[in-house]
């Protein structure tokens, strides 16, 4: 549904305008050092809710032209391998100790940033 609205909730068919679009511009900044285009923090966006949605959006927005250079391609490998687990499983951890799923969550994150940093 995020992909079909624009920021003043009106229907689009250009992804570049939709919501989700936006969020994955907003966070794209912070990946930058690591060569991750809008695209594929949006892809990791995604991959927050259900870790398999991540190469689905990835293939959605770049077909069978995913044209990234080979540091990039294994930083996202690694970033990919290392960063939180999703939503779901967080909250099974927040709910067997309180605050594990947020520490879990930043923990991973900062793992997967720094690890793709060094590639």
């Amino acid at each position: 549904m995020l992909t079909c609205l624009d920021s003043g909730f009106n229907y689009t068919n250009q992804l570049d305008n939709s919501l989700l679009a936006q969020v994955g511009k907003v966070v794209s900044p912070i990946f930058k050092p690591i060569g991750f285009s809008w695209e594929i923090v949006l892809a990791l966006l995604c991959g927050l809710f259900a870790k398999e949605t991540t190469i689905g959006t990835i293939t959605m927005l770049y077909g069978n032209s995913l044209s990234i250079s080979m540091a990039s391609l294994i930083s996202l490998i690694v970033f990919f391998s290392l960063y939180s687990p999703c939503f779901i499983a967080l909250a099974c951890f927040n709910k067997e100790s309180k605050w594990l799923g947020v520490k879990i969550f930043v923990k991973h994150t900062l793992f997967g940033y720094i690890g793709a940093l060094f590639i």
